[in-house]
């Protein structure tokens, strides 16, 4: 089962869960000591929610990488990084470039489960 982590990450943190692996690429630092799926031997397993922040089309560059700095600044205050720690989630600030490739990758993955699935709105 796939937990958001804020939840259950007192519970693991105290005894009272078990947690098996997270879902990301590598281990994350609220929870070094749990391992990745894909340590697990589940190969290919990553899963995660995530934000970001979007602008309109044809936002110019200098206004974006002025956007893009400011939240990166603000997500690795080092006053901000233990109050995500608690929250069970990580900063990973992507610049505009990274951040269109990984939307896309993201878009492309779950696009295929669904195809997989055969998942349908009704």
């Amino acid at each position: 089962m796939m937990i958001y982590y804020a939840p259950v990450l007192p519970h693991i943190r105290s005894g009272a869960l078990r947690g098996l692996a997270v879902l990301s690429e590598r281990r994350v630092a609220f929870a070094p000591d749990l391992p990745t799926a894909i340590e697990q031997g589940v190969a290919g397993l990553v899963a995660a929610g995530w934000a970001g922040l979007f602008g309109p089309a044809g936002l110019p560059d200098a206004i974006r990488d002025k956007l893009y700095a400011a939240m990166k600044d603000a997500l690795l205050d080092p006053a901000i990084q233990p109050i995500l720690a608690e929250q069970g989630q990580e900063a990973l600030p992507m610049a505009g470039p990274e951040f269109r490739r990984f939307v896309e990758n993201e878009i492309a993955k779950w696009a295929e489960v669904v195809r997989i699935s055969g998942a349908r709105l009704d």
